[in-house]
């Protein structure tokens, strides 16, 4: 029998050829070429807002191993799909599906703590009378939700941490709200108090 060149590839499971299912299966899915580049493709996605960036990738690269894995077992081919083309779509779908449950946990929970229904009657008389004080004008442009937002960090003293939470959108949205919603009020009282 002749030296086999380096260039080519056996099949642990026939011994002949080019990789087939077999061979995926004997080294594992997270190996394969085509998991990486649809990784790549995955983490370009927005990241859920009840997620961190680092615990998403992690629970990403989790869906589409098993998704792979999955796809070595179930590949026939004698259907004559490419295997790569029949790894890619079902790393790629079944990421996608576990994308949209998250968001879609995300827009329910965002719901169900939706602040356009507090009601501010429940104010106290001192809150009242500060917010009150406040110049209307520019308060009055605000959107129910800005409203709420800056109700909850200056009247009632709640911390950006403990209102994430509960609207279920990390600090650093909270906080980056509250900074545009404060640009916007500065911008509102300064126009208006240059016309006077």
């Amino acid at each position: 029998m002749p030296p086999r060149r380096k260039s080519q590839s056996r099949n642990p499971c026939t011994g002949k050829g080019r990789r087939d299912k077999c061979e995926w299966a004997a080294i594992g899915p997270s190996s394969l070429p085509i998991v990486g580049s649809c990784l790549r493709r995955i983490f370009r996605w927005r990241v859920p807002p009840n997620w961190s960036i680092s615990d998403w990738r992690y629970e990403m690269r989790a869906e589409a191993a098993c998704a792979a894995w999955q796809a070595v077992g179930d590949y026939d081919p004698s259907l004559g799909v490419p295997f790569s083309a029949f790894v890619r779509q079902r790393v790629l779908a079944d990421t996608l599906t576990r994308y949209r449950q998250e968001w879609a946990y995300a827009l329910r929970l965002a719901q169900k703590h939706d602040p356009k229904d507090f009601d501010t009657r429940t104010l106290d008389s001192t809150a009242s009378a500060v917010f009150d004080a406040w110049p209307g004008h520019a308060l009055a442009r605000l959107s129910k939700p800005d409203h709420w937002l800056v109700e909850q960090l200056f009247l009632r003293s709640r911390t950006e941490a403990t209102i994430a939470a509960e609207i279920g959108i990390t600090q650093q949205a909270v906080n980056k709200r509250k900074s545009t919603i404060l640009l916007r009020l500065r911008g509102y009282m300064t126009r208006t108090s240059s016309r006077y």
